[in-house]
């Protein structure tokens, strides 16, 4: 973490190496901020963002379905089975 701030102040050091740094200190960052939405969240907010999660997981099941019901599959009817 360190050796990626240092290469990040110096600007100095190649293209890659920036990127990669950059992406070191993104996901230590994100990590934190993720674990301090949560900590702050009320219950009933957690169940909230939760359920809408879910339910947009099966949009997204039913839609591959239907999509793929269009097509001659051998297994169109478990896909479309599973999305139910």
């Amino acid at each position: 973490m360190q050796e990626a701030a240092r290469i990040l102040k110096s600007g100095g050091s190649k293209k890659r190496e920036r990127r990669r740094a950059a992406s070191v200190m993104s996901q230590f960052g994100s990590r934190k901020g993720g674990l301090n939405r949560a900590r702050n969240l009320s219950p009933a907010k957690l169940k909230e963002i939760a359920t809408l999660g879910g339910l947009a997981r099966q949009a997204k099941a039913r839609e591959r379905a239907a999509a793929l019901s269009q097509t001659d599959s051998p297994n169109t009817q478990l896909l479309q089975d599973a999305a139910r």
